[in-house]
């Protein structure tokens, strides 16, 4: 069966490879539009992929040099539903080519450079966060994530580029710094789903709707993770019902009960979530149980040190291409003098 396009981003972050997952279908970063105007740029990368596998890896650096100069001419935003995989496309031929990897390295700095100096728009921003998961120096982000996190100023962009942040803090074991990016649990679980329709809206194939609800329920549960392990069980109680009022489905219970199994923070709470659907006979929520019920009879473990919940208060936010107030993206020392 052929997946549409609509769905490209969505098959990419499931596999937990995307550099921008759910762009397109999970709200993508102000400013910027999911669209699929303009040349395809996803089939000349996939011949650039077979030319770096057929071994003509010079070749295939060059092409892929020209797809990311018409990628950030067409797509400053990284929004288009294909953008995702052709990220990732770029990424395994940087682990091929040193050479594409030097070049976009170099690029990757001109754009800290812009951001820093020079008005920083938005989109320098988006290169220089995608640029750093395809030259596989990601650390450099986590390392702004870390300094500006709590940054009132920095608030509504750190909200905006979610898309991409969001995976990088799961693939470093960050998640509870996930919840600084959740202000509202209702609303962020409204948000989400909504989403997730709109994928079915492109495209209702059986294929679509699975990878799509796939995808949802595993964002549901990193974002139900993230609040638990910041300790803000409150709001982990809003999201929870607010999710399962829109689909009280045994996916949507099991998914969340697991996730609290996964870090630790499994309760009664969870157990009678489970009764609730025992008439439904779900086997793999009769397994769960089973799990509960063993961790919820031992003694509890004192909880790890979390960080802060995000702060309402944005007088000024960053809205604009002209926000003097957002920190700087460069991080690098000047060297010592001699």
């Amino acid at each position: 069966m052929r997946v549409s396009p609509a769905i490209l981003p969505l098959i990419a972050a499931l596999a937990g490879g995307a550099v921008s997952p759910l762009a397109s279908a999970h709200g993508q970063p102000a400013g910027s539009r999911a669209t699929s105007k303009g040349p395809d740029l996803l089939k000349p990368a996939l011949e650039a992929e077979k030319l770096a596998k057929a071994g003509k890896v010079e070749d295939a650096t060059k092409k892929f040099e020209s797809i990311w100069n018409d990628l950030r001419k067409r797509d400053s935003m990284f929004s288009r539903p294909d953008t995702p995989m052709i990220l990732d496309l770029l990424r395994a031929q940087c682990a091929r080519s040193r050479s594409l990897r030097d070049k976009l390295r170099t690029i990757r700095d001109q754009s800290a450079d812009s951001f820093d100096a020079r008005g920083k728009q938005l989109s320098d921003l988006a290169a220089w966060i995608v640029l750093n998961r395809i030259v596989d120096q990601e650390t450099k982000t986590l390392d702004w994530w870390t300094k500006v996190r709590k940054s009132p100023l920095a608030a509504d962009v750190l909200t905006r580029f979610r898309p991409w942040l969001e995976p990088m803090l799961a693939r470093h074991d960050r998640l509870a710094d996930l919840a600084l990016l959740i202000d509202d649990p209702a609303a962020h679980v409204r948000r989400e789903y909504a989403g997730f329709r709109a994928a079915l809206r492109q495209d209702s194939s059986d294929l679509n709707h699975r990878v799509a609800r796939d995808v949802f329920l595993t964002r549901h549960a990193r974002s139900y993770t993230s609040l638990l392990l910041a300790g803000r069980d409150r709001d982990a109680l809003r999201l929870a019902t607010e999710a399962m009022t829109l689909d009280h489905s045994p996916q949507m219970v099991a998914c969340m009960v697991k996730a609290a199994i996964d870090c630790g923070k499994a309760s009664r709470q969870h157990l009678d979530w489970i009764n609730a659907l025992e008439s439904r006979n779900d086997q793999s929520l009769a397994q769960l149980k089973s799990q509960v019920e063993e961790l919820v009879a031992r003694p509890p473990q004192p909880a790890p040190a979390t960080p802060d919940a995000p702060r309402k208060e944005h007088a000024n936010p960053i809205t604009t291409a002209a926000a003097p107030a957002l920190p700087n993206i460069t991080l690098i020392e000047p060297p010592e003098s001699p």
